[in-house]
């Protein structure tokens, strides 16, 4: 796996071609292609390989949703969602209030 992302024993996985696994007694490929993933308590969270953002309901079975925004990376714990953007700009929310606050650094 390139990138993986567990919550609550529940362990989900990008491979170098985007596609995502989830483990369940052995790995069971879902839907879609993400390059980055993050599980969060209620939502799987992914980002695009054009950088859109994506969410899914747990047990998600490959219904994801399109987020407004864009980051090139993204990881979940509980109800915080933190991402990075292409400026090196780090986004941090909750959900599922949607109550947004932002910290900007910039990486040299």
């Amino acid at each position: 796996l390139a990138c993986s992302s567990t919550a609550k024993a529940n362990l989900w996985g990008v491979n170098t071609g985007d596609y995502i696994y989830r483990a369940a007694s052995g790995w069971k490929k879902n839907c879609g292609r993400l390059k980055n993933i993050g599980v969060g308590r209620t939502h799987v969270w992914g980002v695009s390989s054009t950088n859109k953002i994506y969410n899914c309901k747990r047990p998600c079975g490959g219904k994801w949703v399109n987020i407004a925004g864009g980051l090139k990376q993204v990881d979940a714990t509980y109800d915080l969602v933190i991402g990075t953007n292409t400026a090196g700009n780090v986004r941090f929310f909750f959900f599922p209030s949607f109550f947004f606050f932002c910290i900007f650094f910039f990486f040299q």
